[in-house]
């Protein structure tokens, strides 16, 4: 497989985004029309993580019709935050992440459990790839796809626009690439994982122990000083 070089290969394009932030009552709406149960969405979650707790700053969709949608966390209404929480806590809905522990966290501290956890690309390229040293989104996008994380084509640049005044920097347009590189990650180590029969081995035992560890962190442990 040309996976297994240790030479990166160049980039052939970027990604290409559609959507943008979502409005307000907007959440339930959209994911009515992109993320019925089955399909696969990628998630990027921006924000900070650690010591069995985290704070989100932002959330990218990306789904598999190619719809793309960023979410500022301040500024969700009461039913955008009942939708988003509903479905990122139902099973029936997969989701992909990439090192999702720490974004699990993140979420947790908010309200917002996630459910449905069908790959995390970070567990399932070293699973692929054990030798490799780094297993960095942007790497693996490089390696797997050829593709860098940056946006392409005239629907990014309408993305871009829509975006402008919420982050004058593109770092919510880059959310959205990030998550549709996660989407697109995981279908191809889904393949590789597949032809060496090691797919068990991620759905089976490293997925459940992510939300085994996580809950150990945010529980903690008693000392009895």
């Amino acid at each position: 497989s040309a996976t297994l070089s240790t030479h990166v290969p160049d980039a052939e394009a970027g990604f290409e985004v559609e959507g943008g932030q979502l409005g307000p009552d907007e959440v339930a709406a959209w994911l009515a029309e992109h993320a019925a149960p089955g399909l696969r969405l990628g998630i990027e979650v921006a924000g900070t993580w650690g010591r069995g707790t985290g704070l989100v700053t932002g959330l990218a969709l990306a789904a598999p019709d190619g719809a793309g949608a960023y979410l500022d966390p301040a500024a969700l209404t009461e039913s955008d935050d009942r939708a988003l929480a509903a479905w990122l806590a139902d099973p029936e809905h997969p989701k992909a992440l990439h090192d999702a522990k720490g974004p699990m966290l993140a979420l947790a501290a908010q309200g917002l459990p996630l459910a449905g956890l069908s790959s995390d690309t970070a567990l399932a390229a070293y699973l692929a790839l054990p030798g490799q040293r780094s297993f960095d989104l942007g790497d693996l996008a490089l390696r797997y796809l050829r593709r860098e994380l940056r946006s392409d084509g005239p629907a990014a640049d309408q993305a871009q626009l829509s975006l402008d005044g919420l982050d004058e920097d593109g770092a919510a347009v880059a959310q959205i690439v990030r998550a549709r590189a996660v989407l697109d990650l995981a279908e191809a180590l889904d393949k590789d994982l597949e032809e060496l029969g090691a797919s068990k081995v991620l759905a089976d035992v490293e997925l459940p122990l992510i939300g085994v560890l996580a809950g150990m962190e945010r529980t903690g442990i008693a000392v009895d000083l």
